[in-house]
């Protein structure tokens, strides 16, 4: 043994699993890139029927990172679907305008990080700082 202490948030990272919902896939690929190397599994979705399904076939997610912006985001129920699960997902929206959500902050575990140049590394800061939390708890 190496005498390295794995601390506890070292644990839930590495067996923690974000799904990355946007419609861009360079975005999702980005996203995906900068969640592995912070230690992170992660699951992507380009829509919101392929976020309904894997909530249907209970792929395991700790957190959800989504772009509302998306291609049958209304029309399948996500947002309806999202609220029902029990416990309830956390979720952080990656998007342009907050206030075009305000209305899900309401009864959902959401928080909101502006999409622009430096978004990635504030999403970073706030999946790492959610997890820590996690593994305090």
């Amino acid at each position: 043994m190496d005498g390295h202490i794995i601390s506890a948030c070292e644990i839930v990272k590495k067996k923690a699993v974000i799904l990355i919902a946007d419609h861009n896939p360079h975005i999702r690929n980005l996203l995906k890139r900068e969640m592995e190397l912070a230690g992170f599994q992660v699951k992507l979705a380009g829509n919101g029927t392929e976020i309904i399904d894997r909530i249907r076939r209970h792929e395991p997610c700790d957190l959800l990172i989504i772009d509302p912006d998306m291609p049958e985001m209304t029309r399948s129920g996500v947002w309806d679907t999202l609220q029902a699960l029990i416990p309830p997902l956390p979720i952080i929206i990656h998007g342009f305008d907050p206030r075009e959500n305000d209305h899900l902050t309401q009864f959902m575990n959401i928080q909101f990080i502006h999409k622009d140049r430096q978004s990635v590394e504030r999403l970073k800061g706030a999946v790492c700082e959610y997890f820590e939390v996690i593994a305090e708890i």
